[in-house]
């Protein structure tokens, strides 16, 4: 037991010591809160970069480096840069007054949404967090849908002209009496092609 030669100093030893105690107990709780924020985004299939107002990566989880197909930190803005086709590098700079940013990212044969939003602290704005998510079905699909639309328009119409000039011919009585019974046959097939492309 040591003996206490300033008895006066004993409160300010005891807060020392409380804060102290305290103090632990906090990195302790943000130690626990940063491991499992890690562990969160360790999993994620989207992809999670945190930049720097420099551009410096300084924080990722695998999905971004997998999504990117690039193996290091150092190459994610360069990987981004490439993929969004643009004639000058991706800079955080450049956009650090925006709210957020949404482009469409091509990597390989896939396709990447990218949301860019600032990351703010005391009301400060040190860089940004941007997040990808692979949206390579959506894309496809979309475009199935865009080709099968076009497709079907292209295909109803060669049928539906026909039928609109053979009816026209006809409720217009310029075809002779003989060539009714043929026109009428060509509609009905014409017709009979579309509940088909219909069906289909």
């Amino acid at each position: 037991d040591n003996i206490n030669v300033y008895e006066e100093l004993d409160p300010l030893v005891d807060t020392i010591k409380k804060q102290s105690i305290t103090i632990r107990d906090q990195i302790q709780e943000i130690k626990r809160q940063q491991n499992q924020f890690e562990f969160i985004i360790k999993f994620m299939r989207e992809g999670i970069i945190l930049v720097g107002d420099n551009s410096d990566v300084l924080s990722y989880n695998k999905s971004s480096l997998d999504l990117l197909e690039v193996k290091s930190k150092d190459e994610i803005i360069g990987a981004i840069t490439e993929s969004l086709d643009e004639e000058k590098p991706f800079n955080v700079n450049d956009i650090l007054d925006e709210r957020v940013i949404e482009k469409i990212l091509k990597v390989g044969n896939r396709y990447l949404q990218m949301f860019v939003c600032p990351a703010v602290s005391n009301e400060t704005i040190q860089g940004v967090v941007i997040s990808l998510l692979d949206i390579t079905d959506k894309h496809n699909r979309e475009k199935i849908q865009r080709e099968f639309s076009a497709n079907v328009s292209h295909e109803l119409k060669t049928p539906l002209t026909s039928i609109s000039g053979y009816a026209e011919i006809i409720y217009n009585g310029i075809a002779k009496p003989g060539d009714i019974s043929g026109f009428a046959e060509k509609i009905y097939k014409e017709a009979q092609r579309l509940i088909l492309l219909i069906n289909d």
